[in-house]
């Protein structure tokens, strides 16, 4: 997770020695790609735990972002009402290369 957007360009030795393995080795195998930058949506995600290790992502390209905001409130508040929080980790695309979308997982 990064604090802010200059945290995207920073770059280290480590991934200075990865890229040209990346490049060599998995680059090949690639048809297609997609980058997004994301913000998370706090007021509809459980507490974040490190220790996860494999996670079910779903995207949601939508017509009309607001509505089906005001869905996933409705949802999540009935969700936290009955188990206490809710269930997945919400974010919302804010750049890359999709229309508006809506992640969750």
């Amino acid at each position: 997770m990064k604090n802010n957007w200059a945290e995207l360009d920073m770059t280290d030795e480590a991934g200075k020695k990865c890229q040209g393995i990346v490049k060599e080795k998995i680059t090949p195998h690639v048809e297609s790609m997609n980058r997004m930058m994301s913000r998370t949506m706090p007021e509809l995600s459980r507490e974040y735990d490190p220790a996860t290790k494999v996670i079910w992502v779903g995207f949601f390209r939508v017509e009309n972002g607001t509505e089906f905001n005001e869905v996933v409130k409705e949802i999540v508040g009935m969700t936290k009402t009955v188990e206490g929080k809710p269930r997945g980790q919400w974010y919302t695309v804010s750049g890359g290369c999709l229309k508006r979308q809506i992640i969750s997982w």
